[in-house]
């Protein structure tokens, strides 16, 4: 997939989610002077006609050839991309407030990687309105996130589904935690989201002033948080046992305490 994408710059990359067609998001783009030089996924393809191509390619009988294959790609982009990025949702809402079942929920947001520094939410309706949902704060009419004191008492709840039950190089997992401090009160939350092995998820959007990154690592899993690197391995972390599940697939609870 990343093979057919050109070349993806600091500052370039522009998502959305229910606010129109692609052509009506290049239009509003291009209406606004800070948007120039940022890019969606379509002008992205090397080849035009490849997309199209490669959909067709997809196993016969697959159901969602479109949905599925823009998720992929969508997930590649989000991991190429560095610097400020923009996306453009709803006016009825705001901070991370959004629907969970569209792809900037369950493949942008959740993979875009430690290289962006911010991520800023946009109005289709207003084009003065910015509002940092991620990192610092350098533009006008943007309040910055708050920053946790050091040293807090935070914990990590989550969930991980095994669903091929398999062992070892490329195995592939479920997750979905939430991250709470000392009173309970979730900070920030990942709805389920397939992940492969070795394969770091970093959560965003959260109250604390970095993201915490999880990373599954086949009977392990391990976490990265402020230069500080824990697992499933360590006494801070209570590690369920395999639960099985209808289908043949398997889950387990994990629970970790940290200072965030």
């Amino acid at each position: 997939m990343s093979a057919h994408l050109e070349s993806i710059g600091k500052d370039t990359c522009l998502f959305y989610a229910r606010v129109g067609s692609e052509d009506d998001i290049k239009k509003e783009r291009d209406n606004r002077d800070y948007l120039k030089g940022y890019k969606i996924l379509k002008e992205r393809w090397t080849d035009q006609a490849w997309p199209d191509q490669a959909k067709q390619d997809m196993p016969p009988g697959k159901p969602g050839k479109g949905r599925k294959f823009f998720e992929m790609a969508s997930r590649v982009f989000a991991r190429e991309c560095s610097g400020t990025v923009y996306v453009l949702l709803p006016s009825d809402s705001s901070g991370t407030d959004w629907v969970t079942t569209t792809v900037w929920h369950q493949q942008e947001w959740p993979n875009l990687p430690p290289v962006v520094t911010q991520v800023v939410r946009l109005k289709m309706d207003d084009a003065n309105h910015m509002e940092v949902i991620w990192g610092s704060s350098s533009k006008r009419n943007v309040a910055p996130m708050k920053a946790r004191a050091a040293n807090d008492k935070c914990a990590i709840s989550l969930n991980q589904w095994d669903n091929d039950r398999t062992d070892g190089p490329g195995d592939r997992f479920d997750v979905e935690f939430d991250v709470r401090n000392d009173k309970g009160v979730v900070l920030g939350h990942q709805a389920r989201v397939s992940v492969g092995d070795w394969n770091p998820l970093r959560l965003l959007g959260s109250s604390l002033p970095t993201g915490i990154i999880v990373i599954p690592n086949g009977d392990s899993v391990g976490f990265w948080y402020l230069g500080r690197y824990w697992s499933t391995n360590d006494s801070r972390c209570k590690l369920g046992d395999w639960v099985d599940d209808a289908n043949n697939a398997r889950h387990r609870e994990i629970n970790c305490d940290f200072d965030c």
